[in-house]
């Protein structure tokens, strides 16, 4: 991963749990929570989402790529094809709305290949706000990436709340896209 994408991206501060020992110098720079420490001096993860470390700056590189569809800086990481498959909600379309409903504030969706898709317009104003299109996910510490392509826009917010938050996530996207926004 480092040689084929966090380099190529510039990604400089990125770290699988195999290399933690790299870490050392930085962990003061590392916002602090209680399962890092242990977790990333000798001790193996399991979890799938905690095989990475990064900062703020790099996620944001990355989620550019995205919305680059693949490319970022004129480097080419995936192909649009790849990205599009993606982003693109796999689920079988006989499953009905209620059955697809297991992140009820996040909207009308499905899943691509690692993300959570966005298929329909927020209808009530519970639902986050956001576009059609869009793909995203969220972290343990209640953090969230999104890529919306209709507004040409990547975000990342970053928090490190416990347990997790998704009045948060509902906050950030009315700011970002104002209370009123249908998505369209």
């Amino acid at each position: 991963m480092r040689d084929e994408v966090y380099r190529p991206l510039g990604m400089v501060d990125t770290y699988h749990h195999e290399v933690a020992s790299k870490l050392d110098g930085k962990l003061d720079r590392m916002a602090e929570e209680t399962w890092l420490e242990p977790n990333f001096r000798g001790n193996p993860l399991t979890m799938g989402g905690s095989g990475l470390v990064t900062t703020i700056d790099d996620y944001m590189r990355f989620a550019r790529m995205l919305l680059g569809q693949g490319e970022l800086d004129g480097v080419r990481i995936l192909q649009p094809a790849t990205v599009r498959v993606m982003a693109t909600d796999q689920l079988d379309p006989r499953i009905e709305d209620k059955d697809r409903l297991w992140l009820p504030s996040r909207g009308s969706g499905g899943f691509g290949l690692d993300f959570f898709v966005r298929t329909r317009p927020p209808r009530t104003a519970r639902e986050n706000r956001g576009a059609v299109g869009e793909f995203f996910w969220d972290g343990f510490t209640s953090m969230l990436f999104w890529v919306d392509p209709a507004n040409d826009m990547a975000v990342v917010f970053a928090t490190q709340k416990v347990p997790f938050d998704g009045t948060l996530h509902h906050d950030i996207r009315e700011a970002v896209y104002g209370a009123e926004y249908t998505g369209r």
